[in-house]
C-alpha cells in the first residue's frame, strides 16, 4: 500500500513516501534502478534476496541437464559469477549473501541436479585457486567484491571525466581534505 504525505515547511515542500506491507521494505523506498535497489543506508541481506533468487533459478534451470564437472565449472565461471558482478561493483555485499551465493555454487559444482550441500571432493579454498596453482579458477566473491569497489576510489583520485558523483563526494564528504 502506498501513502503520500505532504508536509509544508517555510522553505521547502517535502514529499515523504512510505511503503508498508511488503516484507523487508518497512523503511526506505523499495525501488530498483537497473536491477539494484536504491538505498540510502547500508545494504542488508533482505535487499539481496532477488540476487540470490536469480542465481538459484539459473541453477535449477540447468539441473534438468546432465553436465560434467567441467561443464558446471564453466557455467559457474561464466554465468553464475557474472550475475553478481554488477551488484558487487555497486555495493559491499553482506556476508550472509556471499555465503549463500557460494553455497549455491558449491552445491551445483559437486552434486549437480541434487543440489546437496555435502559430498565435496575438494575444499572450496582449493577450488578457488587460479588454474596455474592447481585450482579451477573460480573467483571468490568476497575478494571480487572488494576489488570491484576499488574502482570508486580510483574514480575519486583520478577524476579524468569530471563526473558528478566524484565532484559531489569531494565537495560534500571530503570537503577539501585528502582522501
Amino acid at each position: 500500500m502506498l501513502h503520500y504525505v505532504n508536509s509544508l515547511s517555510t522553505s521547502m515542500v517535502s514529499l515523504q513516501v512510505t511503503f508498508k506491507g511488503e516484507e523487508g521494505w518497512d523503511k526506505g523506498i523499495p525501488m530498483k534502478y537497473l536491477g539494484v535497489p536504491l538505498l540510502s543506508s547500508r545494504l542488508n541481506a533482505i535487499y539481496c534476496k532477488g540476487l540470490v533468487d536469480r542465481i538459484t533459478s539459473k541453477v535449477w534451470h540447468w539441473t534438468c541437464r546432465t553436465l560434467s564437472y567441467a561443464g558446471r565449472v564453466q557455467l559457474i565461471n561464466s554465468l553464475l559469477f557474472s550475475i553478481q558482478v554488477f551488484w558487487a561493483s555497486l555495493f559491499l555485499l553482506p556476508g550472509q549473501v556471499i555465503k549463500n551465493m557460494e553455497q549455491i555454487m558449491k552445491s551445483f559444482l559437486w552434486s549437480g541436479s541434487d543440489m546437496r550441500t555435502t559430498g565435496a571432493k575438494v575444499a572450496w579454498d582449493q577450488v578457488c585457486l587460479p588454474k596455474k596453482e592447481g585450482g579451477l579458477g573460480i573467483k571468490r566473491i568476497t575478494e571480487w567484491n572488494k576489488i570491484a569497489l576499488l574502482k570508486h576510489i580510483w574514480n575519486l583520485c583520478n577524476d579524468s571525466d569530471g563526473s558528478i558523483w566524484s565532484t559531489w563526494i569531494r565537495s560534500n564528504l571530503l570537503q577539501g581534505r585528502n582522501f
